[in-house]
């Protein structure tokens, strides 16, 4: 079951991130990253930390309410554990940013203008830009120098023009013209009657939470070449999701630094979604949850078991020569 550990008294803002910790490897790198984005947060947090192995990484002082499960099997699991995250919050938050536990936000302002932006809108991304920084680049300037990539956000790309729903999704990041993931901000209300979809048990669920608010679902599905029962799963959740919110999504100006954790090609998200789509997943079928919440293989496939187990291995986040 999944243990609470709640700093007293808890602050009372309104506005609340969301984050996910699981590190299955025992990269370097997701500890020390998970410490600079806490120490550099403007909001109270609550972090969902998953242990496979029965060691937890982080301790009570690493968040304002910290939920520690151990249990389920190596997979994706950040939406999961938002899920987890987003029934714990507080009765004082009203507003949830569901937020990369590796991300820095340029200026210390991003609540204020965050919490206008959701008085107008019912999703938002807290961001314009957002930057990859190099290896070496933090505690630098958020800066096009210290980054290897830079993207606007799609919600900032959709209201100038630069992007379109059709084209938001690209199969190779590096000439991805719009960021969908990192950071994304909503009324809790919403997140209270639809959650968020949790099934990409490979990554890609950010992809999945911005096509559910702008509306092309079947862009995405195609995108992560789902199968029928994979598609119809996704709908089930995307389709109430997508008639609640309207499609109304806002921004708030502003950059946000993506702390280095390994190569961007070791991602291998061509890759990942490509040989994933081999093994026929059903989500309804292939995963189950345990008793803390956390997802489980519920089916005998152990070559899928592998290649997604493996997958956070060829990632390499603390580079290929700590490999």
């Amino acid at each position: 079951m999944p243990v609470y550990r709640h700093r007293q008294p808890l602050p009372a803002g309104r506005l609340w991130a969301v984050t996910s910790y699981f590190n299955p490897c025992g990269y370097r790198r997701r500890t020390s990253n998970y410490r600079i984005f806490r120490r550099h947060l403007q909001i109270p947090v609550l972090t969902v930390e998953l242990s496979f192995n029965g060691r937890y990484e982080l301790s009570p002082g690493d968040a304002d309410v910290l939920v520690q499960l151990c249990a389920g099997d190596v997979m994706w699991q950040k939406e999961r554990l938002f899920n987890v995250g987003i029934a714990a919050l507080p009765e004082s938050c009203d507003r949830v940013a569901l937020l990369d536990c590796d991300l820095v936000f340029e200026s210390d302002d991003w609540p204020a203008a965050a919490n206008a932006a959701l008085d107008r809108h019912a999703v938002i991304q807290p961001f314009t830009t957002s930057r990859e920084l190099a290896r070496d680049a933090w505690p630098g300037p958020i800066t096009a120098a210290n980054s290897s990539l830079t993207c606007d956000s799609l919600a900032y790309g959709l209201a100038r023009g630069s992007t379109t729903p059709d084209v938001m999704l690209a199969p190779d990041k590096r000439v991805l013209g719009s960021m969908c993931g990192m950071a994304w901000a909503l009324h809790r209300s919403i997140l209270e009657r639809h959650g968020v979809y949790d099934a990409c048990v490979i990554g890609g669920g950010d992809g999945a939470l911005a096509s559910g608010t702008v509306g092309n679902m079947g862009q995405f599905a195609d995108y992560l070449l789902f199968n029928a029962r994979r598609r119809d799963h996704f709908y089930a959740w995307a389709e109430p999701f997508h008639a609640d919110v309207g499609g109304d999504i806002g921004y708030c100006a502003g950059t946000v630094g993506h702390l280095w954790h390994g190569d961007i090609k070791d991602r291998r998200y061509r890759e990942r979604r490509m040989g994933f789509a081999e093994f026929d997943f059903d989500p309804a079928v292939d995963t189950g949850l345990d008793t803390s919440g956390a997802w489980r293989w519920a089916t005998d496939k152990p070559a899928m078991h592998a290649f997604v187990r493996d997958y956070f291995s060829l990632r390499m986040e603390d580079g290929a020569a700590a490999a």
